[in-house]
């Protein structure tokens, strides 16, 4: 069938891409450190908070186990209807270490600009309220920021809450696709997003581009596109961990989720011009046209492939279209299980690889029916905060995921 055949050979081109990335990888080297007293950058960590009474204090627990010199953390209350000032206050409201600053309810990137203005250091790191991170997590960064070009470092995000099939779908998307995006793209300086869950910034780039902008529902990626059209360096820190809750319902993932659709081509839309202006070809013509068709078209297109293929399987069976089924489906399989074995990740056997991949495919799809259903409400750039669980952490048991 035509369809599927194309759809296969989008594919093809995928693998094409990452067999040419594979062939020419030399793993970049890990960021060394120098401990001299004359290379020791000043390091803030801005943490804004809305409602984040089930994880704050978690978040905040780590950061304090943090022992860099003179690191100051910086709490933005984004005006909490709940008890998360409250508690901050009660923990941490004394200590040197910890500034809590309060605002109305502004927003994210509001909050964030808001703690950079209240930094002084060479670097801030910015997470989410409900990332934890080891205690050598500065040490680790920093020494990236040596060389004078670089403006900003990501971070690698693992998943806290693996509860149930919801999240095992999600472990396995940040493995296999998102947090390796990131380290492909890096070869080219072509990272398209510097997660919001963990991410450290130059911070005198970051006031002369004038901070976050709030006019996107993804205001990570509208900085970290910001900062490469403006011809700086974004690195990956593929071994700086920070471990995130990821949504336990399908309900929970489609507000995600149409967040991260809309915001993206928000973004996209935004930035493609100034891109071509800036002479900055791999953003251009690699990682933009990439993610329009990897992470925007293609999701909406696949799940047809299933059905099609079940509907003939039931009512008019078809072997050519069985083999172009089965191709499609080594093909998808392709990549991800490719990037499993070589991170020697026993965690996921080939059939319940096939099963997340299919389940993933479903639940993204709904997130485009959602995403119509809210654009005739007029709802569709409403911010929706995430879902919280509060769910104990358990870094162990992830520690060797990635």
């Amino acid at each position: 069938m035509v369809f599927i055949n194309i759809i296969n050979g989008l594919f093809f081109l995928k693998i094409l891409f990452y067999l040419v990335y594979f062939s020419r990888r030399i793993r970049p080297a890990q960021a060394e450190a120098n401990p001299s007293s004359e290379n020791l950058l000043s390091v803030d960590i801005i943490v804004p908070a809305y409602n984040e009474e089930k994880v704050i204090l978690t978040t905040l627990d780590s950061l304090n186990e943090i022992t860099y010199a003179g690191i100051q953390i910086i709490v933005v209350d984004d005006g909490s209807q709940d008890g998360t000032l409250a508690l901050v206050k009660k923990r941490y409201g004394a200590s040197p270490k910890f500034k809590i600053i309060s605002q109305e309810n502004k927003g994210k990137a509001f909050a964030l600009n808001q703690g950079i203005r209240c930094s002084a250091s060479d670097i801030v790191v910015c997470l989410d309220a409900d990332t934890t991170v080891g205690a050598d997590i500065i040490d680790k960064l920093v020494p990236y920021f040596h060389d004078f070009r670089v403006a900003a470092v990501a971070g690698t995000v693992k998943v806290r809450n693996d509860t149930g099939l919801i999240c095992d779908m999600q472990l396995m998307e940040y493995l296999t696709s998102q947090n390796y995006e990131r380290e492909v793209f890096e070869s080219v300086n072509g990272i398209l997003v510097i997660p919001g869950a963990i991410g450290a910034f130059r911070r005198n780039v970051l006031t002369s581009l004038d901070g976050y902008n709030n006019d996107t529902l993804t205001e990570d990626t509208d900085i970290t596109l910001k900062i490469l059209c403006n011809k700086y360096i974004v690195k990956n820190a593929a071994d700086v961990f920070g471990y995130t809750e990821v949504p336990a319902s399908i309900g929970a993932f489609l507000r995600q989720r149409v967040r991260w659709k809309v915001g993206t081509v928000q973004v996209l839309y935004k930035y493609h011009k100034q891109a071509m202006l800036s002479i900055h070809p791999a953003v251009s013509f690699i990682v933009i046209p990439y993610t329009w068709l990897y992470c925007i078209v293609l999701p909406f297109i696949t799940p047809f492939v299933d059905y099609v293929f079940l509907v003939h399987l039931l009512f008019y069976p078809d072997f050519l279209l069985s083999g172009d089924y089965l191709l499609y489906i080594l093909l998808d399989l392709a990549v991800p299980a490719f990037i499993l074995f070589m991170r020697r990740d026993g965690s996921y056997q080939l059939v319940y690889l096939l099963f997340l991949r299919f389940l993933l495919r479903q639940v993204t799809f709904l997130s485009y029916i959602e995403i119509c259903i809210r654009m005739c409400k007029g709802t569709l750039f409403e911010w929706r905060k995430s879902v919280r669980y509060g769910i104990p952490e358990d870094i162990k048991s992830n520690s060797g995921l990635v």
